[in-house]
């Protein structure tokens, strides 16, 4: 695999394999899974590739690198409305929510109950699901994919150690009442885990309104390189280091990853000047593709009707597998999912739309298609032509 040093794919072809995988021959509709390194992200990380010390060590080597740590813990406080000292480093946002409940069940003790929607990320769901000890009153979203925020302060109890609710659901795009949530945790004095892995960077994001205690990011979300995240505690937080360390001001074990790390502060300086026109004109392809799909096909339906993050829609197209339209699409060189990237690998239906209402096989004819901001015109005209070509395709083969 060739890489420019602006971060441009010019050929990449896996031995045995006769498909072109050449970047620039495809249309990336998967950001909710990975987004495209921003040339400023990899010139960052090669740079930061030669200041090879360890942050930890007090000679001049490692002091440069504590520079640059310290550097780009101040941008991504920056960006997130947070402050430095409660901007946690991690490997990403699987290890940023699941350093998060450790941390609050550590010193919740003889609470031991949680609350947590439906529809969070399986590194929050699994982890609850595998613990015997606690007791999970799961929230379920209405069919617009939107917890109704009533529903989910009435489920918090005098017991209650921990309350999750993402931001932003990764495969919908529907936002989530966070704010009302971190209210009714304040009022009871408990804390609050927002998963905003999908919605930082993709919107305004300010860490102080939000009212979370505990909120997580990672830098791949965001056009920065996967390995690095963020688990932002807020000061006073009932929250403590589940593996305490000489890390991250004890609160996080292992040397920091100074290249990726590096890549996140330049991905978040490039998310902080984004202007509501950038989120606007990601929202106006979003819609043009949503539109133009469901006027040329019969039942085509969204998959989350609430308020959305811009990028993001998942549509059920009536009558057809998703995973054949997803290899279809594939071989077309469009890049889309049919949920999240994490789950991608198992054929069982998505557990956002079941909890949303959608029967199994509806959940099983949805695709997610999530944009960037660089998305194209082109490549949405691109993707609109290939996915009624292939589900037009596919309807016939099933008819037949």
């Amino acid at each position: 695999m060739l890489w420019t040093l602006e971060g441009t794919i010019t050929r990449a072809r896996p031995s045995g394999d006769g498909e072109n995988w050449s970047r620039m021959d495809r249309v990336h509709l998967d950001n909710n899974a990975t987004t495209r390194p921003l040339p400023e992200v990899v010139d960052a990380v090669a740079a930061a590739m030669a200041v090879h010390g360890n942050p930890s060590s007090l000679h001049a080597t490692g002091r440069a690198a504590a520079r640059l740590l310290a550097e780009s813990r101040g941008a991504i406080a920056t960006w997130l409305g947070a402050r430095v000292s409660e901007v946690v480093f991690t490997s990403g946002g699987t290890e940023s929510d699941r350093l998060a409940v450790l941390g609050a069940l550590a010193v919740a003790a003889p609470r031991r109950h949680v609350v947590c929607s439906a529809i969070e990320h399986s590194a929050v769901l699994a982890m609850l699901r595998a613990r015997d000890d606690l007791d999970v009153t799961i929230v379920r979203p209405r069919a617009d994919g939107r917890v109704d925020p009533g529903e989910f302060a009435a489920a918090l109890r005098d017991d209650t150690a921990l309350a999750c609710l993402m931001a932003a659901n990764s495969e919908t795009g529907v936002l989530q009442p966070v704010a009302e949530a971190a209210a009714a945790c304040r009022e009871r004095g408990l804390p609050l885990l927002v998963d905003a892995v999908q919605a930082a960077g993709r919107g305004p994001f300010d860490f102080r309104a939000l009212g979370a205690d505990l909120v997580a990011v990672s830098a791949h979300k965001i056009h920065g390189i996967k390995g690095a995240g963020a688990l932002v505690v807020r000061e006073g937080a009932r929250w403590k280091a589940p593996f305490p360390s000489s890390h991250e001001g004890g609160r996080r074990a292992g040397t920091e990853a100074i290249p990726a790390i590096a890549g996140f502060a330049a991905a978040a300086r490039a998310a902080a000047a984004l202007t509501p026109a950038d989120h606007a004109r990601v929202a106006a392809l979003r819609d043009r593709l949503e539109n133009a799909l469901s006027g040329a096909l019969d039942a085509v339906h969204v998959n989350g009707t609430a308020p959305r993050v811009p990028n993001t829609t998942n549509l059920l197209f009536e009558g057809v597998a998703s995973d054949r339209l997803l290899a279809t699409l594939d071989r077309a060189g469009i890049d889309a999912s049919g949920g999240s990237a994490c789950s991608a690998s198992t054929p069982e239906p998505s557990h956002v739309l079941l909890a949303m209402g959608r029967s199994r096989r509806d959940a099983l004819s949805a695709v997610r298609f999530s944009l960037s901001r660089l998305t194209t015109d082109a490549d949405i005209d691109r993707a609109v032509a290939a996915a009624i070509d292939a589900v037009e395709t596919l309807r016939t083969a099933a008819r037949r």
